[in-house]
């Protein structure tokens, strides 16, 4: 560019005019990035809230619906529901939909703020010209200001990511340590029934869990294992002398522990 007397004018235009794209450029970015990030946030968001209201809810609707004491809905299902909420929230936390969301939204409104100022001054120092052409302390004032300006620029997008960097360490650190760990919660649970019937023990009589296929056990006592932490229902039927019969229960199994229960057929 030509920097003489009369063609200084022109060139600080030019540069202005690069200058002003460097932040249009980046301010687009993440005014278009978001939107993504948005999407997804919500969109688990909303889904995590859902399945945990739902795990809530399903042991009263299914008391509800149930009969003779049994509930009508698999205590299996709650778990399934808050596992699925959990692992919605861990897929938001690794892949960072809802911090991006919120980075985004602050690192652009601190580049259109520095826009704003940016142009503001240049037509301040513009006025201060009067019409006359610039003198070169005034041309090297206006080109500090863009370096300034650009300056700017890149430290906003410099601390926004190195703040992904660092949510990203953090986040894989966790996951390891956790996996690690290996929580309780995953670990099945067990079932010692007990039936305090002597003539049901004599002859015989079936255990179904959650609605499963009816297993047939003679003595007093069953034996399940590998279940699912959490509530399930537990029938038994009997028949005896032509008498149909049958005792019903919730039954909360503890995560890597043992469930002693007695019932009685009636």
């Amino acid at each position: 560019m030509d920097w003489s007397s009369n063609k200084a004018e022109e060139s600080l235009q030019i540069v202005f005019d690069k200058t002003i794209i460097v932040g249009y450029q980046a301010i687009n970015w993440y005014s278009t990035s978001k939107k993504s990030k948005k999407w997804w946030a919500q969109t688990i968001r909303v889904c995590s809230i859902l399945l945990g209201a739902l795990a809530a809810i399903l042991p009263t609707i299914g008391d509800m619906i149930g009969k003779n004491g049994s509930t009508g809905i698999p205590g299996g299902f709650t778990t399934i529901c808050l596992g699925g909420a959990g692992t919605l929230l861990l897929f938001d936390k690794y892949f960072g939909f809802s911090s991006a969301w919120m980075r985004y939204i602050s690192a652009e409104l601190q580049l259109r703020q520095i826009m704003q100022e940016f142009e503001l001054d240049w037509e301040n120092e513009r006025a201060s010209w009067q019409g006359n052409t610039p003198s070169i302390d005034q041309v090297n004032q206006m080109l500090a200001r863009c370096k300034a300006f650009t300056s700017q620029i890149s430290t906003i997008i410099r601390d926004e990511t190195n703040v992904w960097v660092q949510e990203f360490q953090n986040t894989i650190k966790t996951l390891d340590e956790s996996i690690k760990a290996r929580p309780a919660v995953t670990d099945s649970g067990a079932l010692n029934l007990t039936i305090t019937n002597e003539d049901v023990a004599k002859e015989g009589w079936e255990i179904i869990i959650d609605n499963g296929n009816a297993e047939r056990i003679k003595g007093y006592t069953a034996g399940k294992r590998n279940l699912i932490p959490g509530k399930h229902e537990v029938m038994l039927k009997a028949n005896i002398g032509g008498r149909d019969l049958q005792a019903g229960k919730v039954i909360l199994i503890p995560a890597g522990g043992i469930c002693e229960e007695k019932m009685t057929l009636v």
